[in-house]
């Protein structure tokens, strides 16, 4: 599934999360289910608020990393269609 720059990437509702040590430590409540995020998906997940287009979450990272920009696409938008996949986040509306 290819994400369009448009999208607004929103955690779950029933995700709870906390930082420690530098990982992201993710709860979803419905699912009983724990994830520990890296620090680098812990800033993607905290930048998907709902609020910021995936294109504004990209250029917050190219910001931050050096590294390619088309790395960094493809890289979130694999850890983004990991996050659906799980039910950690919405998927786009159709």
């Amino acid at each position: 599934m290819q994400l369009n720059d448009n999208w607004k990437p929103q955690r779950h509702k029933a995700c709870s999360w906390t930082s420690l040590d530098g990982e992201t430590v993710v709860v979803h409540a419905d699912k009983g289910t724990v994830s520990v995020l890296n620090n680098l998906a812990g800033q993607v997940w905290q930048l998907c608020d709902g609020e910021q287009s995936l294109a504004g979450v990209l250029g917050c990272l190219t910001e931050d990393y050096d590294a390619e920009t088309a790395v960094i696409r493809s890289e979130t938008q694999t850890f983004l269609q990991d996050m659906i996949a799980k039910g950690l986040m919405y998927p786009p509306e159709a």
